[in-house]
């Protein structure tokens, strides 16, 4: 799917497949089923400089098998995908990326929008420039969450033998571990804080910070790197439930 701007969504269901297509601005939005891929795509005009509030958009929403892979372009359109158990790509520049529900192998990355994942399994890999990053309910067993300026603010529920990196250049680092997590955390920065709110310690220290929490075997393994940007690892608790702000 190639959409400019204005806004689409992808979900699963068991029910027939369905597309509502609606036109806001610009040429026509085309649909057509080659070797049985499905491709929506509405074209810049050419010869017309871009104008991301006056240039083409469209409404696109479609349900498919839960099990349908899905590949999604857009500059400034929002894309939501949700209830989708296949392979999930969806890249923008300014849009606003948001999944939930997925339990396939889902990358999302955009260069300003945020991108926002909810209750999402299997493995996860978010990336942006300057948007923010948020993952809540996050039961993944791989997760890469990279940003240059952007915060990340993760609640995760890691797994045996996971593997959790999570980078930025300049952007604060918050993740929210559960009370009977066993993994190993390594967490560096240049010249952020480092603060441990998870072990009853309770330290705040520079550079490195290095813990070992639960049992060793079968440990998951956390690193969280920034130049400058403050981490924060904390316990979740009943009271602190839901996303982190």
């Amino acid at each position: 799917m190639r959409i400019i701007g204005g806004d689409v969504s992808v979900g699963g269901t068991a029910s027939p497949p369905r597309l509502e297509v609606e036109c806001l601005r610009g040429g026509p939005v085309t649909v057509s089923l080659i070797d049985g891929v499905l491709i929506v795509e509405q074209r810049m005009t050419r010869g017309r400089p871009f104008n991301v509030n006056a240039g083409p958009a469209a409404c696109v929403a479609l349900t498919v098998p839960p099990g349908t892979p899905v590949d999604v372009h857009t500059v400034a359109a929002s894309v939501l995908t949700a209830g989708l158990a296949g392979d999930i790509l969806a890249k923008t520049i300014s849009g606003t990326l948001t999944a939930a529900y997925l339990s396939g192998t889902v990358e999302l990355n955009s260069i300003s929008g945020d991108i926002e994942v909810e209750a999402v399994s299997g493995r996860l890999t978010a990336t942006t420039v300057s948007g923010g990053i948020t993952v809540n309910a996050g039961s993944v067993t791989e997760l890469s969450a990279k940003s240059v300026s952007g915060e990340l603010a993760l609640d995760l529920d890691v797994k045996p033998s996971g593997s959790y990196e999570c980078r930025t250049a300049s952007g604060d680092i918050a993740l929210r571990l559960s009370p009977d997590a066993s993994i190993g955390v390594e967490a560096t920065s240049l010249s952020g804080r480092l603060d441990d709110g998870y072990t009853d310690e309770g330290r705040s220290t520079r550079h490195r910070l290095s813990l070992r929490l639960g049992a060793d075997d079968g440990a998951a393994a956390l690193k969280l790197q920034t130049l400058s940007g403050d981490v924060a690892l904390l316990r979740r608790t009943p009271a602190a439930s839901g996303a982190l702000a």
